[in-house]
C-alpha cells in the first residue's frame, strides 16, 4: 500500500488522464488513501479500477484491483465475496505466470480461509505461496507471510510456532524500514507473548503497534491495537483500563465497518458492566450486541456473549432464564465440536508441509528404513488401534453402567470430557505419528482412515452421553455440522432448512441417538448410491419432529437394493423410539422422512 499521496492531485491527475494501465494504477492509488478511513470510497474507487483493466484486458490491474478490494471486504466481514475473488485471482496470475501476483493470491485467499475458521485450506494455500515467498519475495512480502502463519499457528493453539513466525515477520518489516509491516508485526508479537503469559511485554508491543497506527492514521492498526490492548489488561483482570480500550477501539470499528472488531469490542465493554456489576445495563448492551453477533455470523464472540449473558441472568436472579441462554451458548459451541482434534491435527500437517529441513530429515530416514520396518510398525499401529478401540468399549460400558446409579448426568459429564481430552489428544498424536513413520507404505492411507474413523465414532460417543446435549437445537447443530462434514467430502451440495425459532424441547438420549443415526444412515446411501449433486435435509416441527433427507440423484427402486440392509436399519432405529420412517423414490428424486411424536 502507498500512503500519504495527495488525494486532490491524484484526482487532477484523473481528470486528465487517457484510459490506459496508468490510469489503472491511479485509481488504485486513490484507493489506497481511502482504505483506513472511508472504506466505502475506496471499494469506488478500486471498482473503477477493475472496470477499466477489465475493458482494457489488462490482467495486472485485475489482480491489483481484486488485492486491494478484497483486503476492505474481509475488514467488513464480507468473506464470501472475497474469497470468490481471489480464487479468481490464482486463476488469472496461472494463466498469465505472472509469479509475484500468483503469490500475493494465494497468500490472500489463505488469510480468508484463516480468517473464516477452515485451516486446512488455510494451511494449504499458505504452503503454495511459501516457495514463492521464499524466492521473489520482497521484504515487506515476507513480513506479511510470515505475519499470516504467525496468526495462523495461534489459532491451532502453537504459541511457540507462532512467537517464531511473528518475530520473523518483525524483523524483515524493521529491515525493510516498513512502518506499516512493524505495527501489524508488533501486533502478533504482543499477542504471541499474551498466549504465553508474558503480559507485560505483550502490553509494550501492542502499544507500539498503536503509535504507529496514530502516526500512518491508520484506523484499521488503531482499532486492532485498542482491541488487543484490551484483551491483554482483560487477561490481568484490569476493568479499568480494558474497558477505555475496548470504548475506544467500537467508534473506530464502526467508522471503518469492522464487524469482528466491532463484536469483540462490544463483548468487552458488556464485561466491564457485568464486573462492575451493572447488570441491567450489561443485558441490554448484550441484547443488541448478540443480535449483531449472530447477523454477522461472528461465532467464536457469539458464544461467548451467549455465555456472559448467562451469568449476567444469575446476576439479576433469573436461573430459568441462565439456563437458556447457557443451552444456546452449548448450541452455538457444539457447531464446532471436533474443532480441537481437527485444529491439532492440522498444525501437525502445516508444521510437516512448512519446515523443510524436518521433512527433508525424515524423507532421508525413511528411505533407509526396510520393508521389515514398516511392517513392524504397521503391526504396532494396529495393535494401538485395537487398545484404543477396546478403550472406548470400556469407556461406553463404564457409561452404561453408572447411568443406572444416582448422579447419572455428572457422571456422564465427567466420562465424556475425559475421553475428549484424554483419549482425543492420544488419537491425534498416533494420526501424525502413523503418517509420518509409515508415510509412502501402501498401509499408510488404511491406518489414518482407520484412526480417522475412530476420532468420528469417539466424537459422536461424546455427543450422544453429555446430558448438556439433550436439547433439540443441539441435535439440530450436530445434524448440521455431521451430514455437512459427509456431503462436503462427496462433493455434494447441502441446503440444511429449520424453523426460524427451533423449539425448546428436551430429548431422551434415545430418540437422539436413533434419530441421528438413521439421519446419518440417510444421508451416507445418498453419498454413496444417489449419484446426487444436491441434498437437502429439513426440520419440521408442527406435529412433532421430523426430519426429512432429500436428494436429486438417479432415486432408489426397492428396499432389495444396493443398499442392503440400510433401509431396514433405517426403519428399525425409528420403531424403537416409537417414530415413522416413509420413502418416495420416483422421478430422480429419494426422499427420506423421519417423524417421532413428542411435545412441541
Amino acid at each position: 500500500m502507498e500512503t500519504g499521496l495527495d488525494k486532490d492531485s491524484l484526482k487532477r491527475k484523473l481528470s486528465v488522464m487517457r484510459a490506459d494501465s496508468g490510469k489503472v494504477q491511479t485509481l488504485i492509488r486513490l484507493g489506497q488513501q481511502y482504505e483506513t478511513n472511508r472504506p466505502d470510497s475506496a471499494l469506488y474507487y478500486y471498482a473503477a479500477a477493475g472496470k477499466l483493466s477489465a475493458a482494457l484486458h489488462y490482467p495486472q490491474g485485475t489482480l491489483r484491483y481484486i488485492a486491494n478490494y478484497t483486503a476492505v471486504l474481509n475488514v467488513q466481514g464480507k468473506f464470501k465475496e472475497s474469497l470468490q475473488l481471489n480464487l479468481k485471482a490464482i486463476a488469472i496470475a496461472r494463466q498469465g505466470r505472472l509469479q509475484r501476483q500468483l503469490m500475493k493470491a494465494l497468500n490472500n485467499t489463505g488469510a480468508v480461509y484463516q480468517y473464516t475458521e477452515h485451516y486446512r485450506e488455510a494451511v494449504n494455500y499458505y504452503l503454495q505461496a511459501l516457495p514463492l515467498v521464499d524466492s521473489i519475495g520482497s521484504l515487506q512480502e515476507r513480513s506479511i507471510a510470515y505475519g499470516n502463519l504467525c496468526g495462523l499457528y495461534r489459532n491451532l493453539k502453537q504459541p511457540q510456532s507462532a512467537l517464531r513466525y511473528a518475530q520473523l515477520a518483525l524483523a524483515f518489516g524493521e529491515k525493510n524500514r516498513d512502518d506499516y509491516a512493524v505495527a501489524m508485526a508488533s501486533t502478533n508479537l504482543g499477542n504471541c507473548l499474551k498466549d504465553l503469559g508474558k503480559v507485560r511485554e505483550a502490553i509494550s508491543s501492542i502499544e507500539r503497534a498503536g503509535r504507529l497506527g496514530r502516526k500512518l492514521a491508520d484506523d484499521n492498526i488503531q482499532e486492532t491495537a485498542l482491541i488487543n490492548l484490551g484483551d491483554a489488561y482483560l487477561s490481568l483482570k484490569q476493568p479499568a483500563k480494558y474497558v477505555p480500550a475496548f470504548k475506544a477501539a467500537l467508534p473506530i470499528a464502526r467508522k471503518i465497518s469492522d464487524v469482528s472488531g466491532e463484536c469483540f469490542a462490544l463483548h468487552g465493554i458488556a464485561l466491564g458492566l457485568f464486573f462492575q456489576k451493572e447488570y441491567l445495563q450489561a443485558e441490554r448492551l448484550l441484547n443488541t450486541s448478540i443480535a449483531f453477533a449472530r447477523q454477522h455470523d461472528q461465532k467464536e464472540v457469539w458464544s461467548r456473549m451467549l455465555l456472559l449473558m448467562s451469568d449476567v441472568q444469575i446476576g439479576l436472579g433469573r436461573p430459568e432464564a441462565s439456563q437458556d441462554y447457557r443451552g444456546r451458548y452449548d448450541s452455538v459451541s457444539n457447531v464446532l465440536l471436533n474443532a480441537p482434534l481437527q485444529k491439532n491435527i492440522q498444525e501437525l500437517e502445516a508444521r510437516y508441509g512448512s519446515e523443510r529441513k524436518q521433512r527433508q530429515l525424515l524423507q532421508k530416514d525413511l528411505q533407509l528404513a526396510g520393508k521389515q520396518r514398516w511392517l513392524v510398525i504397521s503391526l504396532a499401529g494396529l495393535a494401538v488401534l485395537a487398545l484404543v478401540f477396546m478403550l472406548v468399549y470400556r469407556k461406553q460400558e463404564t457409561l452404561r453402567v453408572k447411568a443406572m446409579l444416582a448422579g447419572e448426568q455428572q457422571e456422564r459429564r465427567r466420562i465424556s470430557q475425559e475421553m475428549h481430552d484424554d483419549m482425543g489428544s492420544g488419537l491425534t498424536r498416533l494420526l501424525f505419528l502413523t503418517r509420518s513413520l509409515i508415510a509412502g507404505h501402501e498401509a499408510a492411507p488404511k491406518i489414518s482412515d482407520a484412526v480417522n474413523g475412530l476420532i468420528r465414532q469417539m466424537n459422536e460417543v461424546i455427543w450422544m452421553m453429555n446430558n448438556e446435549r439433550d436439547t433439540l437445537e443441539s441435535l439440530v447443530a450436530y445434524l448440521r455440522a455431521a451430514c455437512g462434514e459427509m456431503l462436503d467430502a462427496a462433493g455434494i451440495a447441502m441446503i440444511f432448512k429449520v424453523p426460524d425459532k427451533v423449539p425448546d424441547v428436551i430429548l431422551t438420549q434415545e430418540v437422539r441417538r436413533n434419530m441421528y443415526l438413521a439421519v446419518k444412515e440417510a444421508v451416507h446411501n445418498a453419498c454413496k448410491h444417489s449419484g446426487a449433486n444436491t441434498v437437502t435435509i429439513a426440520i419440521l416441527t408442527e406435529k412433532g419432529l421430523a426430519v426429512s433427507v432429500q436428494d436429486n440423484g438417479r432415486g432408489l427402486a426397492t428396499a432389495g437394493t444396493a443398499l442392503g440392509n440400510g433401509l431396514g436399519n433405517m426403519r428399525q432405529r425409528m420403531e424403537n423410539i416409537g417414530g415413522n420412517f416413509e420413502m418416495v423414490s420416483e422421478a430422480g428424486t429419494t426422499l427420506l422422512r423421519f417423524s417421532v411424536p413428542i411435545s412441541i
